[in-house]
């Protein structure tokens, strides 16, 4: 393989040039878990020397510092993304034990009105055992707060009543928000990546974390795209929009938002943004 003269090329290149150099050296070092490198330590210091002769090292360090911010940066993505994978995991398995519970208590009530009509003692005590078994359930697992069972849907007065009382489950709300909440604090991580590069007019993130950065973004898909069991929230959007639960005085407030807005209710706001651009700042 033919060596390069470092100390020869470096002469006419640009400051830049310079500085894409050292920091691709350390990515693909990282990268190669330390086992290769592009330049050797000796052309590092040379290409130090240099900068350094030209005027061009507190650029250089500005750039490194830049550099290692992103590095940390990766690392707080790596906790974000699992903290939202956590938080969308929660929510699947929440919804699908409201459905399952709801499988059990029909099966309950379907055992319970076939042996009903038995005129037997002990039969009888079972049925009242599964009856009030199946309102167990209901109380504690329904995609509504109060359930539907609690009120007589024949009765027009009573449902239309119910309707303006009626809300989203109380725990999946806080689930949701849970979700919303580590959605925008992943995605506020990601803008701190962005928002370095742009600062340092170069990209500073190793192939290896390139990978991992896109997988990030696919969570941040599923959310957005209200993918596996996420889509409950689709239901709820289609009851406010008919009227069939209420629109405003959520045990979560900030549920509503997802219900009436949702893809405005995951932006960054100005103000997010400026807030993660002011970290930065403050760490240069």
């Amino acid at each position: 393989m033919k060596t390069l003269n470092i100390k020869k090329m470096v002469k006419d290149m640009s400051f830049k040039d310079k500085a894409k150099i050292l920091i691709a050296n350390e990515n693909h070092k990282y990268d190669s878990q330390y086992k290769d490198h592009l330049i050797t330590s000796g052309e590092e210091d040379i290409i130090v020397k240099e900068c350094r002769e030209k005027g061009q090292i507190t650029e250089l360090n500005r750039l490194i510092r830049l550099f290692n911010l992103t590095t940390l940066a990766i690392g707080d993505v790596m906790t974000a993304s699992l903290q939202l994978e956590l938080t969308i995991t929660r929510v699947n398995m929440y919804v699908y034990s409201i459905y399952i519970y709801g499988q059990i208590k029909d099966s309950f009530d379907r055992i319970s009105s076939s042996i009903k009509s038995k005129k037997n003692k002990e039969i009888t005590e079972v049925a009242h055992i599964l009856e009030e078994q199946a309102k167990e359930y209901s109380d504690k697992y329904s995609f509504f707060y109060p359930s539907e069972d609690k009120i007589d849907l024949d009765d027009s007065a009573e449902k239309e009543k119910c309707f303006k009382v009626r809300e989203p489950d109380k725990l999946l709300q806080k689930l949701f928000v849970k979700v919303l909440n580590a959605y925008k604090h992943l995605k506020k991580t990601l803008y701190i990546i962005e928002f370095l590069s742009i600062k340092g007019d170069m990209n500073f993130v190793s192939k290896k974390d390139e990978m991992f950065l896109e997988k990030a973004k696919e969570l941040l898909k599923i959310v957005e795209d209200l993918d596996e069991f996420l889509c409950i929230l689709k239901v709820y959007q289609v009851f406010v929009e008919e009227g069939l639960i209420k629109d405003k005085d959520y045990v979560e407030p900030c549920f509503i938002d997802l219900l009436v807005d949702y893809k405005k209710a995951l932006e960054l706001t100005d103000e997010e943004r400026l807030e993660m651009e002011e970290k930065v700042k403050n760490k240069l």
